[in-house]
């Protein structure tokens, strides 16, 4: 099977299958060596230091310019198309950080810049696109850029923690850590749980939620008055999230 490879045509699942035996030895690899690289590089440090505000800042963006230039050259190696097919079929898991808001985060990324960095596609047999064909070297460079995407995702994650007030402890040898505020970390906790609701109408991305929605999620659908937000409605809300936000009333029969 290695010879022949896997043609896009065939089971998906044999696809995930050899995604997921080759992925351990992948991961180790990959992240060793982009925290070999940031640690001589952006985060290089002679002992324990801490760095907050624009001194953060400036840290984090460059760790973030270098490590980008790394998953460009991971996606090299198969086409946009290529990379679509393979990076829809990685099972959720393998993205999965903090919280399911992360987890699709770390999808799309990779999603982007494979498709502006992968490789162009060679015509063949008179077809506009050559067949894409996955052998078990290419299976292993889909698992390293998923492993280099999901870095590139923390470091974002670092980036807007500072911008929030936290701060990075850089260590010797060791790859930094970030320094929050319980406050702040229940916050951004609350943030992640509003992103992560299961209801499609929501701002969800965005973290807003409507008190409408979190009522029907939380205790079956609150019925109010046409463009009104229902008391029990509001009290839901205060107590899961501590705010409220609501539609404004609607005016007219428009």
């Amino acid at each position: 099977m290695d010879s022949a490879g896997i043609f896009f045509d065939s089971d998906t699942e044999l696809f995930v299958s050899r995604f997921e035996e080759l992925r351990p030895a992948c991961y180790e690899q990959t992240i060793h060596i982009a925290e070999v690289d940031l640690r001589r590089g952006a985060f290089r440090s002679e002992g324990e230091r801490e760095v907050a505000g624009p001194q953060a800042e400036v840290v984090l963006r460059v760790a973030i310019n270098c490590h980008e230039k790394a998953v460009m050259r991971y996606a090299e190696a198969l086409s946009a198309a290529s990379w679509l097919w393979a990076l829809r079929r990685v099972p959720e898991h393998c993205f999965l950080g903090s919280s399911q808001g992360s987890c699709h985060e770390r999808r799309h990324l990779a999603e982007v810049f494979s498709s502006k960095y992968g490789k162009p596609a060679t015509p063949s047999s008179g077809r506009a696109l050559s067949p894409p064909v996955l052998e078990t070297e290419q299976v292993e460079s889909v698992a390293r850029f998923v492993a280099a995407a999901t870095i590139l995702s923390r470091l974002h994650a670092m980036y807007r923690m500072c911008g929030k007030g936290a701060a990075v402890l850089l260590r010797k040898e060791q790859m930094p850590l970030v320094k929050a505020s319980p406050e702040l970390s229940a916050s951004v906790k609350r943030y992640e749980e509003r992103r992560s609701l299961p209801t499609p109408r929501s701002a969800g991305r965005a973290g807003t939620v409507l008190v409408e929605e979190v009522a029907e999620v939380g205790a079956g659908t609150v019925i109010g008055a046409p463009g009104t937000v229902p008391h029990r409605a509001r009290a839901l809300h205060r107590r899961h999230w501590g705010t409220a936000v609501s539609r404004p009333a609607r005016h007219g029969t428009g």
